[in-house]
């Protein structure tokens, strides 16, 4: 009897914590990796900075300098259906669009084009994140009252 018992108490617990686990997610697309902003609306940038990375797990991170001298960070998590990329910010707002993804260059060039009326274009270009700029703090949008680049 105490051997069904046991056994039984072994397989609830089984059941618990299996159903327990959150689901990993794995994208494989050229998208993963760092970027910088190379030009946006077909123009090189001077009055802002962007860089990106996008994790294999789904979440992403964006540095962004707006006419200042120091970044500022946000995280959150992104989604990739076929060539269309969206995403979440750390504190749920969502990004401002979803983007049309393309890649050229041997995909060290990626293209997204905005999901909205005015179908606006960023390029960036595959380059590593400087340290100085990943020891930037993360910021709340409370905290933060600009606008955001996603």
């Amino acid at each position: 009897m105490k051997k069904i018992i046991y056994t039984i108490f072994a397989v609830c617990a089984a059941a618990i914590v299996s159903g327990c686990q959150k689901d990993t997610v794995e994208i494989n697309s050229p998208m993963v990796g760092e970027w910088h902003l190379d030009s946006w609306l077909s123009e090189e940038q001077e009055d802002f900075d962007v860089y990106l990375s996008f994790a294999k797990d789904g979440t992403f991170e964006m540095f962004t300098d707006e006419r200042s001298s120091h970044f500022v960070k946000f995280t959150g998590t992104y989604t990739v259906s076929g060539d269309v990329v969206s995403g979440v910010y750390s504190d749920g707002l969502q990004w401002g669009a979803s983007y049309t993804f393309s890649f050229s260059d041997g995909n060290n060039v990626m293209t997204f084009v905005s999901n909205t009326p005015n179908e606006e274009t960023a390029v960036y270009r595959r380059e590593a994140i400087p340290e100085d700029v990943r020891a930037t703090p993360s910021v709340k949008s409370s905290e933060y009252s600009a606008p955001r680049f996603l």
